[in-house]
């Protein structure tokens, strides 16, 4: 390591240390802001994604609740509008809370097609036309398989978003990694060359004359 002993090389070392501190400091804000865009794809897939699909599954739950009601045979055209006003309130509160999440484009398609289908519906049944209030029931129940269907593949989607950027932050990570163990052996070296220089000044002979 005789490059060290040269005042030229320290400063080409210096300068080199510089550049690597300065390649860290970039690659721990790529880092950061990697993560950054993990956990916002990571809080979209619960947020737009997996909540949403519970709301389908709450959907069906009143939707099912309906037609055994408007099916049932025991009861009255007027205890049926009546028993079905806490399910028709319940899917209009379901309508508030998914409008507030993201949507695609396929998705506000299917999305407005439903809530026509559960306004159909609410009409013919606060009117006690029975078998139109199941006509349109059944047909918003195949909207949720597709709205469902939207669910899982966005889901993927942003699920192998996160893969990706996480393998990429894996990459940087060792990058980082070898930088700083290039950092510390130019450190190392030019320790050791300083001391060398020390050892030989120490030992050289006094003159006496």
């Amino acid at each position: 390591m005789k490059w060290t002993y040269s005042l030229k090389n320290k400063l080409t070392a210096a300068i080199l240390l510089f550049g690597l501190i300065v390649v860290v400091c970039s690659n721990n804000l790529f880092e950061r802001n990697n993560a950054e865009k993990i956990n916002a794809t990571i809080t979209t897939i619960f947020d737009d994604r997996f909540m949403v699909e519970s709301y389908i599954f709450q959907y069906s739950a009143l939707i099912y609740q309906i037609k055994e009601i408007l099916n049932h045979p025991n009861y009255t055209a007027v205890e049926k509008i009546e028993l079905n006003k806490g399910p028709l309130k319940g899917i209009l509160l379901l309508n508030d809370a998914y409008k507030k999440t993201k949507f695609t484009k396929e998705e506000v398609i299917y999305f407005d097609q439903f809530t026509d289908l559960c306004k159909k519906m609410s009409n013919h049944i606060n009117v006690g036309q029975t078998v139109d209030g199941t006509k349109f029931s059944n047909e918003a129940l195949n909207i949720l398989a597709n709205l469902s269907a939207i669910q899982i593949s966005e889901a993927k989607i942003q699920l192998t978003q996160a893969n990706k950027l996480f393998h990429f932050g894996s990459i940087s990570s060792q990058f980082e990694l070898a930088i700083l163990v290039i950092f510390g052996l130019i450190i190392q070296a030019l320790i050791f060359a300083s001391k060398s220089i020390n050892l030989n000044k120490s030992s050289a002979p006094f003159n006496l004359n």
